[in-house]
């Protein structure tokens, strides 16, 4: 199953046990989840699989300095 698909600012690196925040529009509109519970990496640096409490994203981070970071979840 696909959910939606987001773009957005990563604040931080997900944490274990910690809510996960992307800033999804220049308006500063946020999006928190629920308390992290794994997170996989990818052969590829630059995706990540983040597991929650309610769901799973898939996290591509196009460039770490000035880029959004797109989340499918």
């Amino acid at each position: 199953m696909v959910g939606k698909s987001y773009e957005g600012f990563l604040i931080s690196e997900p944490v274990v046990g910690r809510g996960m925040v992307i800033f999804r529009d220049p308006n500063g509109r946020r999006m928190v989840t629920t308390s992290v519970r794994r997170v996989l990496t990818t052969a590829e640096q630059r995706l990540l699989y983040v597991e929650t409490e309610n769901s799973v994203y898939r996290l591509a981070i196009l460039d770490q300095e000035a880029q959004p970071a797109s989340a499918t979840g």
